[in-house]
């Protein structure tokens, strides 16, 4: 028994060191032995002949699975070319959100700078407007300037208003 497991160790570095082809042929060889010169060629063109036709028979069963293995190989390269394109996409989209953003957040705080300037300069303009309250509508006709300048007169008297 030790004979032969370290036959069959010896046989399995062969074929670890050797082709798959090449260690198959020694290994059927050596356990092939006639007694017949004539016999042991014969021998040897067949196991060639089978070993030729098994590798001929997994090579066209192999090669419709490699072209398949390409073709999905190649898919899936355009596929992360098409994900690194995306991700790119996506990373110049979140930088120019982030530039909006700020954009916006400017604009915002101009417009309320604005708006109360804009609400100031209307307060002071009206500080010096005068309101009269108690008139009737429309009766100040078509001349309200010299409408209230008669009024003026009248009430407070020529010395305060005088006429030009």
């Amino acid at each position: 028994m030790d004979l032969r497991s370290g036959r069959d160790r010896k046989q399995q570095k062969k074929w670890l060191s050797k082709g798959t082809v090449e260690a198959v042929r020694e290994t059927s060889m050596a356990g092939v032995q006639s007694k017949e010169p004539t016999a042991q060629p014969t021998m040897e063109q067949l196991l060639q002949t089978m070993q030729e036709g098994f590798l001929a028979l997994t090579r066209d069963n192999l090669e419709p699975l490699q072209k398949s293995i390409d073709r999905m190989e190649k898919r899936l390269d355009d596929q992360a070319e098409k994900l690194q394109q995306l991700e790119k996409s996506v990373e110049e989209q979140a930088d120019f959100q982030t530039v909006a953003d700020v954009e916006i957040r400017r604009l915002r705080d101009q417009q309320k700078v604005l708006l109360e300037r804009l609400e100031d300069l209307d307060n002071r303009s009206r500080r010096q407007n005068v309101r009269i309250v108690g008139l009737p509508e429309g009766a100040e006709g078509l001349d309200a300037a010299a409408y209230v300048e008669g009024m003026f007169q009248k009430l407070l008297g020529n010395e305060v208003f005088p006429r030009p």
